[in-house]
């Protein structure tokens, strides 16, 4: 997870003062308290205590070498969008509440990225990971709900968080509440909801919970619509509003760019992407401005990787390309050497064509034909659709797969005549680590959050355009070597978020507690890959 730098610098900060006048020497420090800019008078507003964080997105990702670990709450799992097709689209959702209210909550962001509160304003986080303090979890129920209103005829959407974990074990002595939902996007249509809704009024809902006695969480008894002036909190569920739609997200390197300088926010690395440390050394980012009233802003991250820690795969052997055999006979021996080696590649991960689906383990994820296991391809001399000259088609009953599966990844010779692998069988398309020595290292710089080298965020007013300075990036620069800098990965999401109201939490013993506000944030992100090349 990632925090922003919090209390714990803003009360080295206050000590600091108190301790001026004993004459100590100051120079030039490399931490920037949360609430202070770098130029004078660039002050933006403390952190205040806060009692939960729920956090919706809408996650699209398009570009080589992606996969969750760009969010920084999960670890990366190996690259799996491929930069030809449409946006990975993905529904996410996470939040906790707490009581009491705690003020590192203010400044916490889930999945979505968090920007400096004052719009038009930039901040630069390095080594953010960190502890949210001393805390308690809060149970609201078994789920919290958010829906759509549909007062203007809309087709209805429904996003369930489910509380985690969903039944209380045997010990309750550590247990901590959080709700969480994970779904593949779906937007609305007659008669079959959705799990997201654009330019809509969004209301959250929960049952309440009653925790089993002797858990060491706080709970919420009283479902979230109803009424408590104790709390500031009116009849109804708590609202918010989801930001329309963001799109035609371009990015250029040019402060007065010209139309073919801009790039859509669609590539893989070094391929026709802006690099933002050549030509203006900028980031100008513009997407359509939004259609309706409701309130939004748009924040631009750019994240910087290093070097994801090598990992050896075979104990005793180096590790080797994953690339398929150039040539060979295939007979058992070489289909067994084959896949031998196979075990032994540096890149787990090797992308498939995921147009067409087949993977290592003969297994088709994408439900479609598996070419590079059914025995039978569409160029194989044994095929019923055989090409290859002077080698006559066999009949069906003459079929040998295990030759059939050599040809197909690797081409084979047959009657002296030299068959090519199956044009229908491409595997794989491109690579996502590199053997060094005997170690396997990510290409691209590693997406696990703890090798995020910083981040530069920015909170932009949603009126279309914004310009990532010189500057700006500059400062996410400082202290970092160009060798340590392997990739950069940058985000643009359209966002609202809301202070919302929800009943007295109550402990075990009966102690109530106003946990107001908590925040309500529903964001619609966009992932892809900066071509990174300093100088």
């Amino acid at each position: 997870m990632k925090i922003h730098t919090t209390t714990r610098i803003l009360l080295l900060a206050s000590v600091a003062v108190g301790a001026t006048s004993c004459g100590y020497n100051t120079g030039i420090s490399d931490i920037k308290p949360v609430g202070v800019g770098y130029e004078p008078g660039d002050l933006f507003p403390g952190p205040e205590a806060r009692g939960g964080l729920i956090d919706a997105v809408l996650l699209q990702i398009s570009g080589q070498q992606l996969d969750l670990g760009v969010t920084g709450l999960f670890f990366s799992t190996g690259a799996f969008t491929d930069p030809q097709t449409e946006l990975f689209e993905t529904v996410l959702s996470f939040g906790y509440f707490f009581s009491p209210a705690i003020i590192s909550a203010d400044e916490w962001q889930f999945i979505s990225p968090k920007g400096p509160d004052i719009e038009e304003a930039c901040i630069v986080q390095v080594n953010s990971g960190g502890p949210l303090g001393q805390l308690t979890t809060v149970d609201v129920g078994d789920r919290v709900s958010l829906t759509n209103l549909q007062e203007n005829g809309e087709d209805p959407t429904r996003l369930d968080l489910s509380r985690n974990p969903q039944t209380y074990p045997t010990n309750t002595t550590r247990v901590s509440i959080s709700y969480s939902g994970t779904d593949v996007y779906r937007p609305a249509s007659p008669g079959f909801p959705g799990n997201w809704a654009f330019g809509q009024d969004i209301e959250m809902h929960f049952d309440g919970g009653l925790p089993p006695a002797n858990t060491p969480v706080a709970s919420i008894p009283r479902p979230s619509d109803a009424e408590d002036p104790r709390a500031g909190k009116e009849a109804g569920d708590p609202r918010s509003f989801s930001p329309d739609d963001l799109g035609a997200v371009q990015v250029t390197n040019r402060l007065n760019p010209d139309a073919e300088d801009w790039v859509t926010m669609r590539y893989s690395p070094g391929q026709n992407m802006p690099n933002p440390t050549r030509n203006d050394k900028v980031l100008s980012v513009r997407w359509e401005p939004p259609v309706s009233d409701g309130p939004s802003q748009v924040t631009i991250g750019l994240k910087l990787l290093g070097a994801d820690e090598p990992y050896l795969l075979d104990d005793d052997e180096f590790c080797v390309s994953s690339l398929p055999e150039e040539g060979g006979v295939a007979d058992q021996d070489a289909l067994e050497a084959y896949n031998a080696r196979k075990v032994k590649w540096c890149d787990d991960g090797y992308e498939p064509d995921t147009a067409i689906g087949n993977d290592e383990s003969g297994l088709d994820y994408l439900a479609t034909e598996d070419t590079c296991h059914d025995g039978v391809d569409s160029d194989h001399p044994q095929g019923p659709n055989g090409t290859d000259p002077g080698i006559p088609e066999l009949p069906p009953e003459e079929w040998d797969p295990a030759l059939s599966d050599g040809c197909d990844e690797t081409g084979c010779e047959i009657n002296g005549v030299w068959v090519e692998p199956d044009p229908d069988c491409a595997r794989h398309v491109y690579a996502t680590a590199t053997c060094i020595a005997d170690h396997c290292v990510d290409n691209g710089g590693g997406r696990s959050p703890e090798e995020h080298l910083g981040e530069l965020i920015c909170t932009a007013t949603d009126d279309g355009e914004f310009t990532v300075s010189t500057e700006q990036i500059d400062r996410l620069l400082a202290g970092l070597a160009d060798e340590e800098i392997l990739g950069a990965i940058m985000s643009v999401s359209r966002v609202n978020e809301q202070l919302v109201n929800v009943p007295l939490a109550r402990d075990q013993i009966g102690n109530e507690d106003n946990i107001n506000p908590v925040r309500l944030r529903l964001a619609q992100v966009q992932y892809g890959r900066v071509d990174w090349e300093a100088e």
